[in-house]
């Protein structure tokens, strides 16, 4: 039996623990399951070893209320050398007890896992990965691309020593063969001896890599790249090898092809290794953007130089002009322009003076300011920015579950291929030298890297050049569920508008109360409320010194207003919809209201009508160019709001919208989006990831508006944190570029495979007519052309993160 504690987050009192623990103890394979409210703990013992027991604990715990305490930790991979090699470690990892969720990124080395601390630890993880013959060690942000030089730094050494030995037998072997200059094998053993000193090298510590990870591919019962290029090259270097030493003669040898392609594949894997760090670069230009040392103010007015990692919550930092600002924190001197366009895309500077908070990673570009430090750490806002994208970057889309597929399957595929086509060509031409070099050119053309890094590498790119331009993807699925999209819906107050409303006009309705009266009691019953309109109302009397009476029986009417007793009289304040008979001056003034495209907002005392505000939201400056750039896209646009019909379609009209949905409440926006898809379409919606959080979840695609430093809005898969509109069409064109990019990658993946294993095999070879080395395609050329494979892959991704639009 195994014992396990989780810890269990969100109990406020022993019924909490109890309902738990009832809820558990329903579940088969749980025995003597107790829940401790004092330690938040969850204890219960099992027989069964597998994984999938903690993830039904898990769902469980979630189905009752809780949540299961998990950790999320960031692990270094080295050794992986294919598609492959990421699956079998995720497979592997997530069959593990513990483990929630294990995902590898094969483009940038990676592994993000959520797992139960009380159950696994990072070294356990570290340790299962190595048993399956890779290196993992956790790793922080900061240290992570530092072990990318190394590694890059330990493939360079052995390019360079294959390098050394690979060109002075590559000349020997083509002198010898073609000019004639120096005795050939078999005239000269004493040459082929001397190729054979040349290759080894090459074959066993250049081409190590290759042997050891096709050791571990087969140990897991997998077969990965390193297989084929292990067998193809062992092929032509074992071939040659016995025809040097033992009777079975041949009269040409072939350790020139074995190092070769050796060399050369290892040159495709290191210039592939910095096409794809460039790629994945933005995380690392977000980490530079803080300093790594700060100047730090003592208590008695000193000043010292820190490292970063040395500041603490409360300490206070000077920042001079042109400086990065170290840390979130307030301003509590000094007054500066700040540089903020890493988080909202704006590119000009916002004025910020003492009480101002500013964030760690902007610039400081005028004034000098001292600030106290807020969030440091993982806690700050740059470092939420860059788990999001690092998030993004490792996930996966769900196009590359194709790829995967096929990737399984694809190196049993290649092999029995090339069994096949030496068996054909050994069988009808009785050559058996001819027969084993086509048997390892189809080993070595077959690549199954340019499958597993089309899509990682486009949503590394992707992602990334989101972040540095103000859109934050939280996930592969999120770029593609974009780039589908058919519809856009536009949730009205806070995303077309800048959801700050003002009162424009009062207008009194009945002669026993004037405008003075009608906004103290309007503003002594709005101030009770948090709603945007209530208080517009509210700084309208604040500001005109309205006097305020004691409210009562205050309450929230969803969707339609506010009501309360002052001095024993109930008032109404809200939608006009929520209101009937209506005197006719009454409607003439709200039909005034309408043709403005404004909110008429209706206040009564005991049922009959005594006056309406005119509310007005002022529309974005960029709204109506972001929403010509969508229409322009060929996205149908529609406005989503509370207002009655007349005033949607006003304002719908203003901003050159064809469609709204109106009368919205919170509770129905989230109906109402899954009609609108069900009639139009895949749509995302757009809005402040608070009021209509529902139907950002109901929507295919999620799109919240920030406030900059809001980036962790949990209602939706993309987050505009710059509160700009202009952003939405970019980040529509930016999602359907990557996707682009993705499914061009897959094109020359599949074909490249889908062409040159049949051409490596020979079918070209009855065709006079073709060039010779198409019919009789050298190892060494199909090296080549499949080092070029996965170069071009992670280059049309590069392409994308360099693009200027």
């Amino acid at each position: 039996m195994l014992n396990y504690r989780i810890k269990i987050n969100g109990m406020h009192c022993a019924n909490c623990a109890a309902s738990l623990e009832k809820k558990i103890s329903k579940l088969d394979e749980i025995n003597n399951p107790n829940v401790n409210f004092a330690d938040e703990s969850l204890n219960f013992t099992t027989a069964d070893k597998g994984s999938e027991i903690l993830k039904t604990v898990k769902k469980a715990v979630s189905d009752t209320g809780f949540a299961v305490a998990t950790k999320n930790s960031l692990f270094k991979i080295s050794g992986m050398h294919c598609t492959n090699c990421s699956m079998s470690i995720e497979k592997n990892l997530n069959s593990m007890p513990g483990i929630i969720n294990a995902n590898v990124n094969l483009a940038d080395e990676s592994l993000e896992a959520e797992y139960i601390d009380t159950v696994v630890s990072p070294k356990d993880i570290e340790y299962k990965v190595q048993s399956l013959g890779f290196k993992a060690f956790e790793t922080e942000n900061e240290d992570f691309f530092s072990e990318d030089m190394k590694e890059l730094k330990n493939q360079k050494i052995k390019f360079i020593t294959g390098l050394v030995f690979t060109i002075p037998l590559f000349i020997i072997s083509m002198t010898a063969d073609m000019t004639g200059l120096i005795p050939s094998y078999p005239d000269s053993f004493a040459i082929g001896l001397l190729l054979f000193v040349l290759a080894t090298p090459v074959q066993f510590f250049t081409g190590s890599d290759y042997y050891k990870g096709a050791y571990t591919s087969l140990k897991n019962g997998s077969s990965n790249m390193d297989v084929l290029v292990a067998l193809g090259s062992s092929a032509a270097y074992f071939y040659s090898a016995v025809i040097l030493f033992t009777p079975f003669k041949g009269e040409h040898l072939y350790f020139e092809a074995s190092a070769v392609i050796i060399t050369l594949i290892k040159l495709g894997k290191m210039l592939e290794a910095r096409t794809k760090g460039k790629t994945g670069e933005a995380v690392k230009k977000l980490l530079d953007l803080t300093p790594k040392q700060v100047l730090r103010e003592n208590e008695d007015g000193t000043t010292e130089t820190k490292n970063l990692s040395d500041i603490k919550v409360n300490d206070i930092i000077i920042v001079k002009p042109g400086e990065n600002i170290p840390v979130d924190g307030e301003i509590i001197y000094g007054k500066s322009a700040i540089d903020e366009s890493m988080l909202t895309g704006e590119s000009l500077p916002a004025d910020k003076k003492a009480g101002d908070n500013v964030t760690g990673g902007t610039i400081n570009v005028n004034g000098l300011i001292k600030i106290k430090a807020t969030a440091i750490g993982k806690e700050s806002v740059l470092a939420k920015i860059v788990e999001i994208v690092r998030h993004a970057q490792g996930s996966k889309a769900p196009v590359q579950k194709i790829a995967d597929k096929v990737a399984s399957v694809f190196v049993p595929f290649v092999i029995i291929s090339a069994i096949i086509t030496f068996s054909v060509w050994y069988y009808f031409t009785g050559d058996f030298t001819a027969s084993i070099i086509r048997l390892t050119a189809v080993l070595v053309i077959a690549c199954p890297c340019a499958l597993g890094l089309a899509t990682p590498t486009a949503l590394m790119a992707g992602a990334g050049k989101g972040a540095f331009s103000g859109v934050l993807f939280k996930s592969g699925e999120a770029i593609q569920k974009l780039a589908s999209v058919k519809t856009i819906i536009l949730d009205k107050t806070g995303t077309v508008t800048t959801g700050k409303p003002s009162v424009l006009n009062i207008y009194a309705t009945d002669e026993g109360m004037n405008e003075e009266k009608i906004l103290e009691i309007a503003a002594s019953i709005e101030r009770n409320s948090s709603h945007p309109v209530s208080s517009a109302i509210t700084e309208k009397g604040i500001n005109e010194n309205s006097k305020i009476y004691e409210c009562t029986d205050f309450e929230e009417v969803g969707g339609m207003g506010v009501k309360g007793i002052i001095d024993n009289i109930q008032y109404k304040i809200g939608k006009a919809s929520w209101f009937e008979n209506f005197p006719k001056k009454s409607l003439s003034i709200l039909e005034e209201i309408y043709s403005k495209g404004n909110t008429p907002v209706v206040l009564s005392a005991q049922d009959k009508i005594k006056g309406i505000f005119e509310i007005y939201d002022e529309i974005k400056e960029d709204s109506r160019e972001a929403v010509q750039e969508l229409k322009d896209l060929g996205l149908r646009i529609a406005l989503l709001t509370g207002d009655n019909e007349k005033t949607a379609a006003n304002t719908a009209r203003e901003l050159g919208i064809d469609d709204y949905i109106a009368e919205a409440t919170p509770d129905s926006k989230a109906n109402l989006v899954k009609d609108y898809q069900n009639k139009y379409g895949f749509a995302a919606m757009v809005g402040d990831g608070i009021n209509d959080a529902p139907a950002l979840a109901t929507a295919y695609s999620g799109i919240a508006l920030g406030t900059g430093t809001d980036v962790a809005i949990e209602s939706a898969e993309i987050i505009l944190p710059g509160h700009k509109m202009k952003l939405l069409p970019y980040s529509v064109k930016l999602s359907r570029k990557t996707f682009k990019t993705i499914k061009k990658n897959l094109f020359w993946a599949f074909i490249y495979n889908i062409i040159l294993i049949p051409v490596a095999a020979g079918v070209l070879a009855p065709f006079p007519q073709m060039p010779e080395w198409l019919r009789q395609l050298n190892p060494m050329v199909a090296a080549f052309a499949m080092s070029m494979s996965s170069i071009m892959v992670v280059s049309t991704s590069l392409m994308l993160y360099k693009s200027k639009s």
